[in-house]
């Protein structure tokens, strides 16, 4: 009996030590991205900002509440901040991302998200027209298969005994929808080596930001990462498929 104890004693020590490393490494993410370009290693870890928060009732129920990210002490400043609307990913609430959200509001940035966990069911459906979109816009994706497919084309049918599977946002997606954004606008797409879906967006946040940071913060420090004569993000090898076009 005094052995039974012992083993469940000792399983229930190992399940509470691995939820608290599993804790800190959701809390901390940015500290097991292993960086190396230059800017990368410089937005990876957390901006200057302190950063507060604020929760707002939605009289929408499937919205429920806005969660608000901000640069702490901006209630009694004049300073203003760019405003960055956060979609959250069908089946998720905001406080999935709340790690992610705070790193970004440290860089300068307000950052509003809801609780609506149905952001991809349009009246739609999947239909989109991206050439109609006038803004600068960074697309992004990982290799991993979820991410990536196996498909090459938007005619290739998922196809489980062939080994075709269309995936969430592949290639040949990423290069249609950079080629119908119209000209006028900054644009660029690449894809992160060995990620995936689900962890994507916290392994390439660092180039993110720097987007964010360069077209509406006006920081040419961040500028280097899309623009001159050798781009990092061109040069970093933890990335491929890069394609940059810069608007005249």
């Amino acid at each position: 009996m005094k052995v039974i104890l012992i083993v469940l004693a000792a399983v229930a020590v190992i399940v509470i030590v691995l939820g608290m490393i599993a804790k800190q490494k959701s809390e901390k993410y940015y500290k097991y991205s292993n960086p190396v370009g230059e800017m990368e290693k410089q937005y990876t870890p957390m901006g200057s900002c302190k950063v507060a928060k604020l929760e707002i009732a939605s009289e929408d129920p499937q919205i429920g509440r806005f969660v608000i990210y901000y640069p702490e002490g901006n209630e009694d400043s004049e300073e203003k901040y760019p405003v960055i609307l956060w979609a959250n990913g069908t089946g998720f609430k905001s406080e999935t991302y709340t790690p992610f959200l705070k790193h970004l509001s440290s860089w300068g940035f307000i950052v509003v998200s809801n609780n609506d966990e149905n952001t991809r069911t349009f009246k739609d459906g999947w239909k989109y027209d991206i050439s109609k979109v006038h803004v600068p816009t960074l697309l992004t994706a990982g290799t991993g298969s979820f991410d990536a497919g196996t498909a090459e084309s938007p005619d290739q049918k998922s196809d489980e005994k062939a080994g075709i599977m269309q995936g969430i946002c592949p290639l040949w997606s990423l290069q249609e929808n950079f080629n119908l954004l119209p000209d006028d606008i900054d644009k660029a797409y690449f894809r992160k080596k060995n990620v995936d879906h689900g962890d994507s967006y916290l392994q390439f946040d660092a180039y993110m930001t720097a987007w964010f940071r360069w077209q509406l913060q006006g920081d040419e420090e961040a500028a280097k990462v899309f623009t001159g004569e050798s781009p990092e993000i061109m040069t970093n090898d933890l990335y491929q498929d890069q394609m940059i076009h810069i608007a005249k």
